[in-house]
């Protein structure tokens, strides 16, 4: 029937348990075996809502600085938005 594939897509799976997807090589933090144990509610902004989202960007006094690499930036970025160079996520 069309859709249906009667041959597995792969011969053989092999998965692999890997404690970080991205390393955050952190300063300071917690090493834990196979991971690094950040607190990402010991160093915290100002948490902005959905419905305020929009008034934050039109505040002048506002600084929006686009952390991901020249690739994701390239897609799409906010207007005005600082892009910084990123090469790597430990940049």
């Amino acid at each position: 029937p069309e859709g249906k594939e009667t041959k597995p897509a792969f011969d053989r799976m092999k998965v692999r348990v890997k404690g970080h997807i991205v390393t955050l090589q952190v300063p300071g933090a917690e090493d834990v075996g196979a991971r690094t144990r950040v607190d990402p509610l010991a160093s915290v902004g100002t948490y902005v809502g959905a419905n305020d989202w929009n008034g934050v960007l039109s505040d002048p006094d506002v600084l929006v600085v686009d952390c991901r690499n020249g690739y994701e930036v390239g897609l799409g970025t906010f207007e005005g938005a600082v892009d910084p160079g990123t090469e790597n996520f430990n940049d």
